[in-house]
């Protein structure tokens, strides 16, 4: 009976232990994705939309002044 017990305790705490493993594993994995997802979208950006987005608000200061 008592090698049952133990069976079972040490059941149980290899399977709390790998649960950790995985949600480790599943935060680094979001952590990693969130960047990756970040940094796409940035370079998106600067290679696409920021040379006129950029022209358009520096024009936008440049042109606002001259009214006053």
């Amino acid at each position: 009976m008592a090698k049952s017990s133990s069976s079972c305790t040490n059941g149980l705490l290899w399977l709390t232990r790998f649960s950790i493993l995985i949600i480790r594993a599943m935060d680094f994995l979001v952590e990693l994705f969130r960047n990756l997802i970040e940094q796409t979208c940035t370079d998106s950006y600067n290679k696409t939309l920021k040379k006129w987005l950029g022209w358009l608000a520096s024009s936008r200061f440049t042109v606002i002044p001259s009214y006053f």
